[in-house]
């Protein structure tokens, strides 16, 4: 990864800390995790993305993002760098959103590696 990327990444880490900061019940860890990586310019990877993954239950979720719509059955929210989510629902199946499209699985990992794809075509 060159520099120019780095530094990049390093800027999104530190506003990812800094955005966790305003929010209602901010986790201490996360902003920690998150100057940790700006602090050694860590690229962003598969892994480094599934630890910025947080489960958060709805009603702190809606207080935090008032604007998103969930789904109706929705009993959590996994949370990503950047603001990007994954739907738990009652019955176990994660559903993934980006735009109008659509997917559900039963197995989170497979929505992680397609959300993360997605942030990373994102960063330019």
């Amino acid at each position: 990864m060159d520099c120019k990327k780095l530094n990049q990444m390093k800027s999104i880490y530190l506003k990812e800390a800094n955005s966790e900061k305003l929010r209602h019940k901010s986790d201490r860890g996360y902003i920690t995790r998150m100057h940790q990586y700006a602090d050694k310019k860590t690229p962003f990877t598969l892994s480094v993305f599934k630890d910025t993954g947080r489960l958060t239950p709805v009603h702190l979720y809606k207080t935090n993002y008032p604007d998103v719509d969930l789904s109706a059955d929705c009993n959590g929210v996994m949370i990503y760098i950047c603001g990007t989510y994954i739907e738990l629902l009652k019955d176990g199946t994660w559903i993934l959103s980006l735009g109008e499209k659509q997917s559900k699985s039963k197995d989170i990992n497979r929505l992680e590696k397609k959300l993360f794809l997605w942030v990373k075509s994102e960063i330019k």
